[in-house]
């Protein structure tokens, strides 16, 4: 009988360890995440930064001041900017539009993140009136989907068939990067969950 128990106790206690390993994974997983989100709003963050700096050095002929003839010229060596024209003037359009003109808090702007800002801008003409409301569809629409609520469409929202067929894809990512099955299944089961939550 004690042969029985200790291969019993043996058994359990490698679901045990398993278990703990997964849980290990997931946690550094999470942790891997927030950070991630974390550097990615820092990143959008600075943007909004460095397009009032190019804004203010273009506007102040700065580059003039440190030997180039334009600041086109600025932009495209790579010993001063080394930034493309389009994303510079991307970047100074946004910055001029939504926190110099329209004077959002940048915490507004951060939750929607430079490409949307970008449609945003070059889509409508925001006034006071309805920036604020832009602003929240933005944040909760995808890029296309705000395409097309800015081209007057109806947006209509996924379908179940359209969520399910998006889980599956994440779990075939998933498989495609090895991630441990263990901890693949938690993600699946999480995002089982969340499309759960969401239909009540």
């Amino acid at each position: 009988m004690n042969d029985w128990m200790d291969g019993d106790h043996a058994i359990t206690q490698e679901r045990i360890q398993g278990q703990r390993a997964i849980q290990e994974r997931a946690t550094d997983a999470w942790k891997l995440h927030t950070e991630i989100k974390n550097l990615y709003y820092e990143t959008k963050r600075n943007f909004l930064e460095l397009g009032k700096r190019l804004c203010l050095f273009e506007e102040n002929k700065g580059y003039k001041d440190i030997g180039y003839e334009s600041f086109n010229q600025y932009l495209a060596d790579p010993e001063g900017c080394d930034i493309s024209r389009s994303m510079a003037y991307r970047l100074i359009g946004v910055w001029r539009e939504f926190e110099r003109r329209l004077q959002v808090p940048r915490p507004k702007l951060l939750g929607v993140g430079p490409d949307k800002l970008e449609l945003l801008k070059s889509k409508i003409n925001l006034d006071e009136d309805n920036v604020d409301q832009w602003l929240i569809d933005a944040s909760a629409l995808s890029r296309s989907d705000l395409r097309i609520r800015l081209d007057g469409r109806e947006y209509e929202p996924p379908t179940w068939n359209d969520l399910f067929v998006k889980m599956h894809r994440v779990g075939d990512e998933l498989r495609r990067m090895n991630v441990p099955s263990g901890l693949m299944n938690i993600i699946i089961d999480f995002l089982d969950y969340s499309v759960a939550w969401i239909d009540d």
